[in-house]
């Protein structure tokens, strides 16, 4: 059987989610990608992608991704081990 890989967790954990964030930082992230830079950001060949829609949260109100936030602390911490995906070694 084929081991799942599970996402990062965005509960308020503070090792292995989001817990070292405060509400400022939360949304500035997602603001980060709501300028014609942050949209074209391109990921390098031996860089990491996310699944996290960034751009499409980063066009959200302040106050609706505060409220998002606001959310996330009321979720139970969970502590998940990352695992971050490793690029296949550069071909010859």
């Amino acid at each position: 059987m084929a081991r799942v890989k599970l996402p990062p967790s965005i509960t308020h954990h503070p090792e292995t989610g989001i817990g070292g964030w405060d509400r400022l930082f939360f949304v500035k992230r997602f603001k980060a990608y709501a300028t014609p830079e942050g949209m074209d950001e391109a990921v390098e060949p031996s860089g990491f992608n996310t699944v996290m829609p960034w751009t499409m949260y980063g066009g959200m109100r302040e106050e609706d991704l505060g409220a998002i936030y606001k959310y996330l602390r009321t979720v139970p911490a969970v502590n998940r081990k990352i695992e971050k995906h490793t690029p296949p070694p550069k071909a010859p």
